[in-house]
């Protein structure tokens, strides 16, 4: 998905103003957050039509890869018909901000946790050699599919500092919870962050940053652990996201050291879970991996 009217340090803060105008109070005034959410939300709906306009007249030679505005723009209803356009822009805005956020902040989670257990940098190293061992140095499928420890990293990430902490939810129908009746309309707030990291009973150090417990037996079995949610609205961009997070890391891990200037920073909720500091840190390429 390309956005040739606009620099990369340009999208990201638009999507920064969306972002910080979630949650907030809707006073529509030049100086608050939601303001500034509502503008950036005008401007990234141009930007998106743009790309689409240009999209639509542009046809893909023999071999060269589908974009995936170009799979929205052709995708079709069960009837057939073409999907709305007010729909395809409010998509592609949703999976722009969804997608950039909720990465970097789980990311932030990774690196913090990281930061004060250097150990799993160590297992990360001697995983992704005998990855290398194996398949070369392609990040492949087949090669991030035997990067278990790995997985198991980026699932601690998800597990200590679920990115979502809570969605909002209405009630259906009418229905028993706990002992209180939910009357059908009724809003109900679901907290995929507590119940992501402290309603698992088998583990009494939920506080600890240990990747480990994913390869523990039994660990497939983790009812409470939704950090992409469940059911009919399972989060569509789950498997890119881990994939995204899979590959960053990997990467990192096989060819840098990757220093945090505060691994003890305060961590800020809203808009998403993230260090107060922005996770500021010193990358320097490993001497091993120089040409």
């Amino acid at each position: 998905m390309e956005f040739p009217s606009r620099s990369p340090s340009e999208m990201i803060a638009i999507l920064h103003a969306i972002a910080d105008s979630m949650f907030t109070l809707g006073i529509d005034l030049p100086f608050t957050k939601y303001h500034k959410g509502l503008k950036g939300h005008e401007e990234m709906t141009a930007i998106v039509e743009e790309s689409i306009r240009v999209m639509e007249g542009h046809t893909p030679k023999d071999g060269q890869p589908i974009k995936a505005l170009s799979r929205i723009l052709d995708a079709e209803d069960e009837d057939g018909n073409g999907i709305d356009m007010d729909f395809i822009i409010n998509t592609v805005i949703v999976l722009l901000s969804a997608g950039y956020d909720t990465v970097s902040s789980t990311m932030d989670t990774i690196f913090h946790g990281l930061a004060l257990n250097p150990k799993i940098w160590d297992n990360l190293r001697k995983e992704q050699r005998r990855v290398m061992e194996r398949f070369g140095s392609d990040i492949t499928r087949e090669a991030l599919d035997a990067m278990v420890y790995a997985m198991a990293v980026v699932n601690e990430g998800l597990r200590a500092q679920p990115m979502v902490p809570f969605v909002f939810k209405r009630a259906e129908k009418s229905f028993e919870l706990g002992g209180y009746q939910i009357p059908v309309g009724m809003q109900v707030i679901s907290g995929y962050g507590f119940t992501t990291r402290y309603l698992d009973g088998r583990w009494s150090d939920r506080d600890e940053f240990r990747p480990e417990r994913f390869l523990e037996v039994g660990a497939d079995k983790m009812d409470s652990f939704a950090p992409f949610g469940m059911g009919a609205h399972l989060c569509l961009g789950k498997e890119l996201g881990l994939v995204q997070m899979l590959v960053l890391l990997v990467v990192l891990a096989r060819d840098y050291e990757v220093r945090l200037q505060n691994p003890n920073a305060r961590v800020e909720m809203m808009p998403f879970p993230h260090a107060e500091d922005g996770c500021m840190a010193m990358v320097h390429r490993l001497p091993s991996s120089r040409a």
